[in-house]
């Protein structure tokens, strides 16, 4: 792993988590919600060109075999853990652009050798430091998981996988 792909990994949480924090100190309720959805919408697709920028990687976006384990991983990330809070669907876009936008960043921008699947799983898990412990290291196992994925099939089975596993978990 390169400084590059390691300085892309760290944009993200860099850019949302201390806005996270902010929002979540000084509003209550949904509209603390709909605007921490709108703050990580803008963070993702600013990394996403930012990394674009800093790695100057071509991502492997290719339908092949990867695309079997959807099913499997979609299980594991929809249903284990439960949501700890309501489900809104007005964040739904932030479901799907987060599902495009951290593929991109951390399975596609940040992965080129075994040592970068585990340091994207982490920083991907930091990501969702604010969704509770539980869900923090669920999510660096799943990040590590998907890493893998990625590296042996490209980015657009993760993508599949992300997308529906966060839409099924705001709508379910």
């Amino acid at each position: 792993m390169n400084f590059e792909e390691f300085f892309t990994g760290i944009i993200l949480p860099l850019i949302v988590i201390p806005n996270e924090f902010l929002v979540y100190s000084a509003v209550r309720g949904e509209e603390a919600i709909l605007i921490v959805e709108v703050i990580v919408i803008a963070g993702e697709i600013i990394t996403v060109f930012l990394g674009k920028m800093i790695t100057k990687k071509r991502l492997r976006i290719q339908v092949n075999k990867g695309l079997i384990l959807t099913p499997i991983m979609i299980a594991l990330m929809t249903f284990f853990p439960p949501l700890s809070s309501p489900s809104y669907l007005f964040i739904l876009p932030a479901g799907i652009v987060g599902g495009v936008c951290e593929e991109i960043v951390y399975r596609g921008y940040m992965i080129s050798d075994n040592t970068s699947v585990f340091v994207q799983g982490v920083l991907w898990g930091f990501l969702h430091i604010f969704d509770g412990i539980y869900f923090f290291l669920w999510t660096i196992l799943i990040g590590i998981i998907l890493g893998f994925i990625a590296k042996k099939y490209g980015i657009l089975p993760t993508m599949t996988i992300h997308v529906i596993s966060n839409v099924l978990r705001i709508i379910l």
